[in-house]
């Protein structure tokens, strides 16, 4: 259903999901496939999602919380992001010391993945963007278009990223004011382009854009 606005409304937390299959159609440019919110100011989400292929919708995972594992999955022609990076703009403490701002919002883990013709594959760019932090991203496949990241990247690290891209991508990496204490490692990032009939070009704008 190309009207639909999230497939799995998720409002728990230590989901686990292993082997799926999901595909939307290739111009459906509406649908969630993934939302974690809890409801009530809980923050803990907890999920892991592994060994999964998502094809095409408009978002593939958005989380508004703490805690995720993206492990070894492939995911495709996410219209807007594969995954975004929220957090509850209704925020409260629960008064521990582990969750208060820029200790609550942690714990996102990125790794084994193709990327294949994404617009982004993870973006930090809501209000909570300065606070979200301890993302870990690893040996990524990227081989056609979009960019890695974009938004801030705080106390984090991207490594073994593999980026092929083709004309859509302008910046591979996109990093917004307040980024910091990270580090980005051991990557790749390369063009195509032929000057013959016709001729081909398939590079990326700016490498990294800060």
């Amino acid at each position: 259903d190309d009207l639909l606005d999230v497939l799995f409304d998720v409002q728990t937390y230590n989901t686990r999901w292993n082997g799926l299959h999901i595909e939307c159609a290739a111009a459906n440019d509406t649908t969630t496939v993934f939302k974690f919110d809890r409801p009530d100011n809980a923050n803990d989400i907890d999920t892991t999602i592994k060994r999964c292929s998502i094809e095409y919708g408009d978002i593939h995972v958005h989380t508004f919380g703490r805690g995720l594992q993206f492990s070894d999955n492939e995911v495709v022609g996410a219209n807007d992001t594969s995954i975004v990076l929220d957090w509850n703009p209704d925020y409260v403490s629960n008064g521990q010391s582990n969750d208060q701002l820029g200790t609550a919002q942690r714990a996102y883990t990125i790794t084994q993945i193709r990327s294949h013709g994404n617009n982004m594959l993870v973006r930090n760019t809501g209000t909570f963007r300065s606070y979200i932090a301890n993302i870990l991203m690893s040996d990524i496949q990227a081989d056609t278009g979009g960019g890695i990241f974009q938004g801030v990247l705080n106390h984090s690290l991207i490594n073994n990223a593999h980026c092929h891209y083709h004309a859509v991508a302008q910046e591979p990496y996109e990093l917004w004011a307040g980024s910091k204490w990270s580090h980005i490692t051991n990557f790749t990032i390369s063009g195509y382009r032929d000057f013959g009939s016709p001729e081909i070009d398939r590079t990326p704008n700016r490498a990294i854009y800060l």
